[in-house]
Formats: C-alpha cells, sequence, structure tokens
C-alpha cells in the first residue's frame, strides 16, 4: 500500500552497523524476559508532512500514534482518505508534522495495518484547543465533504487505538 523509498540494503549490512548489535546483547538483552514478532513499517513520504523536521534534532520528541485496522475489502479506500488528511495537514497553519506509515508485514489478526505519527514540540501542544481540522477540511474538499469522509473513516477502520511516545535521541539510532 506504501508509497515511500524503502532502503532494504540497509539491512545487508546489520550486524556491524554502528555497534548496535553489541549494545543490544551488553545493554538489553540481560533485561528481556521474552521476544514476540516484530514489525517493518515503511512510511509514505509523498503524504506525510515531516519535511519541516530535522532528523537530528529533538524539536519534536512527543509522538502521537494512531494505529488502524483496515475492515476486509475496505483497502481501495486508504489512500483517498489518507490523501484527504494529508492535504488538510499541509494545508494548515503553522508547524503540523504528520506521517503515515504501512505495515509491510501481513498481521493476521492483529490488526497493526497502518499508523499515523503526529509530532509535537511538548506536553502543553496536547491542550490547545481543537486544530480546526475540520473546518479546514471543508475548505480544502468542498461544502459537503465533511460527512462523507466520517462514514468512510468508519466504513474503511474496524478499530483503531492510541499510543504516545516520548522519543529519545540516544535510543533511536541516530548519531
Amino acid at each position: 500500500m506504501g508509497n515511500g523509498t524503502v532502503y532494504h540494503s540497509r539491512l545487508d549490512g546489520w550486524p556491524l552497523m554502528w555497534g548496535h548489535d553489541d549494545d543490544w546483547r551488553d545493554n538489553i538483552m540481560p533485561y528481556i524476559k521474552n521476544m514476540c514478532n516484530g514489525e517493518y513499517w515503511r512510511k509514505n513520504k509523498d503524504l506525510s508532512n515531516t519535511a519541516i523536521l530535522d532528523s537530528n534534532s529533538m524539536s519534536h520528541p512527543l509522538l502521537s500514534i494512531r494505529y488502524f485496522e483496515v475492515m476486509k475489502g475496505e483497502g481501495h479506500n486508504v489512500k483517498i482518505i489518507f490523501t484527504q488528511v494529508s492535504e488538510t495537514f499541509k494545508a494548515m497553519e503553522g508547524e503540523n508534522p504528520w506521517s503515515v506509515y504501512y505495515n509491510e508485514f501481513r498481521e493476521g489478526n492483529l490488526g497493526r495495518h497502518i499508523a499515523t505519527v503526529s509530532s509535537f514540540k511538548n506536553w502543553a501542544e496536547f491542550d490547545e484547543e481543537d486544530n480546526n481540522f475540520e473546518e479546514i477540511f471543508i475548505r480544502i474538499h468542498g461544502e459537503n465533504s465533511w460527512q462523507p469522509f466520517v462514514d468512510n473513516m468508519n466504513d474503511l477502520f474496524s478499530n483503531s487505538w492510541d499510543e504516545t511516545w516520548k522519543f529519545n535521541l540516544k535510543w533511536s539510532g541516530h548519531k
């Protein structure tokens, strides 16, 4: 489903990269009680609005992640919905970093098909009033566009849930 560049070749040199394996073995594994499956996500660069972020900066260390489970037979609507959302975020005033990721591995009944990520400078931004998303959406997509969008979202996704992460540059693999 994604439309972004994937650098699978980075995995070819993995054991030697950045001392990650040694760090993992020495500083993480001693505390691991059990392990489970992994995930492989691909960012859609065309839809994402994160060009304003410096990847080596801590300007927006808080991440609000929303996972979506796509209803069986509704995948054809994913691009339409997220194109509308992307256009709206890009039209909003100020900094509104937002991105969409597609899970590249089939998850079966685990349901983590798509994730959107919004980035924030601080916790206080979570308390701010509505960001006028609906108003801007209607301005861009037309007077009678909001309710069909909401209906399409309800038809497209069988479930969604949120997580909030605090980005830690030291643990991120960035140098």
